[in-house]
């Protein structure tokens, strides 16, 4: 039978981080981690408490580097566990699954294999509707000052990232005023889908093989971990192999290809209560193998009902 990489990038939460452990452990699955740096959970007690009632998974855990929103840091975690992976499965998977450490699946192991197995070779993602072209363009269309600098849109910001936005736009203006055009200068088509995927052997494979094409292309870009997998899939020509390409709305009657339920509509995203048992039986009901966002330490009712439906 074909076997499954599931890639998880985490920061925090190491109780929930072993419940999601728990629900994969499958004989036809192994574990790759990277932990954010910045989170200090990459030590071997953590290690040994994550993995030490697991009965059939492996488990490979990449060093730790510090992530950042926006910032390339978050794509260079990606191609750490995508390329480990690869190479320890010497390129024997059939899916890889990337995920975070606040997904969780919503039904068990056996449902989730006999899926793929019945739906081979595609790739799994939510694609975005596209309501400003400009301005996500810009995010990949000139060279930007780093994200960490600038800080997130839609938060808070200091005085320093005013500082910074201020120069980066300035740089920007410099660029457009020479004729700088990163879009037209690789030949990018340009589209966004959300970072958590699955992807298949053949495409990641090749995503390997442009490593340095991607670094050379997106390293200082913004928040574009939502824009180098759909890029490179229009680069590589893998979009027949697409399996649903359309267009989140950011509402709850889109579907999202990458089977993987996120709720932006209510929240940024917005995090599972236990008040919406409901609502998560009935979006795995719609067909969805996993969700995000969960935070099981604040929400007692949903462990118990995730441990008694998922995990046993």
């Amino acid at each position: 039978m074909h076997k499954h990489a599931y890639l998880i990038i985490a920061h925090h939460n190491i109780e929930q981080l072993k419940l999601l452990l728990l629900a994969i452990d499958n004989n036809r699955t192994d574990i790759y981690i990277i932990f954010d740096k910045k989170s200090k959970l990459d030590c071997n007690s953590k290690k040994k408490y994550l993995i030490k009632d697991l009965k059939y998974s492996r488990v490979w855990f990449i060093d730790s580097i510090k992530i950042y929103w926006g910032d390339y840091s978050l794509i260079d975690a990606e191609i750490k566990l995508f390329e480990k992976a690869y190479l320890e499965g010497k390129g024997k998977y059939s899916y890889y699954h990337l995920i975070s450490g606040d997904n969780l699946p919503l039904t068990n192991q056996t449902d989730i294999l006999k899926f793929f197995d019945e739906h081979p070779n595609m790739l799994f993602l939510s694609y975005g509707r596209i309501t400003n072209r400009k301005l996500l363009e810009r995010r990949i269309k000139y060279w930007h000052i780093s994200p960490r600098l600038i800080g997130k849109y839609g938060n808070k910001v200091s005085p320093i990232n005013l500082l910074f936005r201020l120069i980066d736009n300035l740089f920007v203006m410099g660029q457009r005023f020479l004729g700088i055009n990163k879009i037209k200068r690789f030949n990018l088509k340009v589209d966004y889908a959300s970072e958590w995927l699955t992807l298949n052997k053949e495409f990641v494979w090749q995503m390997l093989k442009n490593k340095d094409w991607i670094e050379k292309v997106f390293k200082h870009s913004i928040a574009c971990d939502e824009l180098f997998i759909p890029i490179l899939i229009n680069k590589l020509g893998f979009n027949n192999f697409v399996y649903n390409s359309s267009r989140q709305d950011n509402n709850p009657n889109s579907f999202q290809g990458s089977l993987d339920y996120i709720n932006w509509w209510d929240g940024s995203p917005y995090i599972w209560q236990d008040r919406d048992i409901k609502k998560i039986e009935h979006i795995k009901s719609l067909g969805y193998l996993f969700s995000r966002k969960f935070d099981l330490n604040n929400t007692p009712k949903l462990k118990e009902w995730f441990i008694e439906n998922i995990i046993y």
